[in-house]
């Protein structure tokens, strides 16, 4: 009787000189029948076009580990095209087959490297297979990064065409309906409009960035900013071309480019100059990160579009909330308003519903909100005592030390007891009471002022979904959980 086995294929961008996928699935069958092992089709596991540095983001690789730990075992070996299709890292090599070999039960057998049957000489061998496919890896990254600065200094194109400009013939040519709105945006900002006003006058003309979103302040910046307008390709020392979440590095080259360039350099100096000094200008009310030290952090939104306030001049004596999408063009009504003024307007409210009994709860009536926070909180407990059986696995494949196992199993049953004292609570019928005296305990924490603004956050998150403020008619909404 033939033993059940599991295949697994990966083939990657990088590997041209491998097997396609179904050439390697023929090749694994082929070895199955003549050693006696039957693959059924739930058992063939593919990843293409995905690296194996990491097993963390092959998705068919992960199933197929927690398939194989199942009870019992499914199938009894794993066939490969090469070890290199298990993985190009030397660590998840060996915890993944220490996993399957010596937990599971199933051996893993690549099909096309012949490690023989002395188990002293396979464990040498399968090891330098493990290596070679390591150094192979890393010497493909190095080769790629250097053809990739090559082309830069060539100044070919080196990643898709940026707003402007369009792919042809491996080079970047002039997309004249894009091109129009750069030199609009040199133009305006040229003469003193500034970059949240023009990313709003794109949007209502119907500019869309390359992902389709809505212009805003930074993504005009970065056009503004963007070399490859006067003919020129940036790309930083890895070998990347610097993109938006890039530019900003300090260590990054411009070499020419065989493109020809939408606007002249001289505008380009003169904006590049412009932006540096409004910088300095402004510098004291930029945005600074804020942690979690204000009390009301991610719990305001626009009554408009339906973003989070964010907190704003910070350097100055009185800070401010904003919408955050207004400050970046994308929403169309300011929302500003002092920190102070906020604050006293949620106490205040508060105070009123605790003493009034009238509360706004999440959505609108507690009943329904009751079913749905009681289904949510089973899946949430459900949700941790999954992470219960992850790291045990992490523990018993050696990724994590005993040390760190309990560690986080302890925290994950805090949790859990945390979550089910929530759910019996919420299984109660509500009681107005009882939840004004929860806001009354709230309020004291929020009141008192030896008590940190994070603290004061964590205390309103308990309570409070979420607080819409409507600027037209200066005043705030409070949905309530209970």
């Amino acid at each position: 009787m033939k033993k059940i086995a599991a295949c697994y294929i990966r083939v990657s961008t990088d590997d041209q000189l491998e097997l396609s996928p179904d050439s390697q699935l023929l090749e694994i069958r082929k070895y199955a029948d003549a050693n006696g092992y039957y693959i059924p089709e739930e058992y063939v596991f593919k990843d293409e076009g995905i690296s194996g540095r990491t097993a963390k983001k092959r998705p068919e690789f992960n199933r197929m580990i927690s398939v194989a730990k199942s009870k019992p075992k499914p199938f009894d070996a794993l066939l490969l095209w090469k070890f290199s299709r298990f993985a190009r890292n030397r660590t998840d090599a060996v915890v993944y087959k220490n996993l399957l070999r010596n937990q599971c039960g199933i051996d893993v057998i690549s099909i096309s490297e012949n490690i023989g049957e002395d188990k002293g000489t396979s464990v040498i061998l399968e090891a330098m297979f493990e290596a070679m496919d390591e150094y192979y890896s890393i010497n493909l990254s190095t080769e790629v990064k250097r053809s990739m600065q090559l082309k830069a200094e060539r100044g070919e194109p080196i990643c898709k065409a940026p707003f402007g400009y369009k792919n042809e013939n491996k080079a970047y040519v002039i997309d004249e309906d894009q091109a129009q709105a750069v030199r609009m945006m040199f133009d305006l900002y040229e003469s003193g409009v500034g970059l949240k006003t023009i990313a709003v006058k794109l949007g209502d003309m119907g500019v869309r960035t390359p992902r389709g979103n809505l212009p805003d302040n930074r993504w005009v910046e970065y056009v503004l900013t963007n070399p490859v307008y006067i003919g020129k390709i940036r790309w930083t020392a890895d070998g990347r071309e610097s993109n938006k979440k890039r530019y900003k590095d300090c260590d990054f080259n411009v070499s020419q480019g065989k493109h020809e360039p939408i606007i002249s350099e001289e505008q380009f100096n003169h904006v590049a100059g412009l932006l540096s000094e409004q910088k300095k200008k402004y510098a004291k009310y930029q945005r600074e990160e804020s942690g979690n030290s204000w009390m009301l952090r991610g719990l305001v939104r626009c009554s408009s579009c339906g973003a989070t306030l964010i907190r704003c001049g910070l350097s100055s004596k009185y800070p401010f909330l904003q919408c955050h999408k207004y400050n970046r063009g994308q929403c169309r009504v300011s929302h500003y308003i002092s920190e102070q003024k906020i604050n006293r307007l949620v106490i205040s409210q508060i105070e009123r519903a605790a003493v009034g009994l009238d509360f706004e709860l999440v959505p609108s009536s507690g009943g329904e909100i009751r079913q749905r926070g009681t289904a949510t909180l089973r899946k949430m407990i459900e949700a941790e005592k999954r992470k219960l059986i992850k790291v045990r696995d992490a523990y018993e494949a050696g990724v994590d030390t005993l040390a760190e196992y309990q560690e986080n199993k302890q925290r994950i049953r805090d949790s859990i007891a945390s979550l089910e004292a929530q759910l019996n609570t919420a299984s109660e019928p509500f009681d107005k009471k009882k939840f004004a005296q929860k806001l009354t305990d709230v309020l004291d924490v929020v009141r008192n002022p030896t008590v940190e603004p994070s603290a004061k956050n964590n205390a309103l998150r308990s309570v409070v979904h979420e607080i819409v403020y409507e600027k037209a008619k200066g005043e705030i909404r409070i949905l309530f959980y209970a």
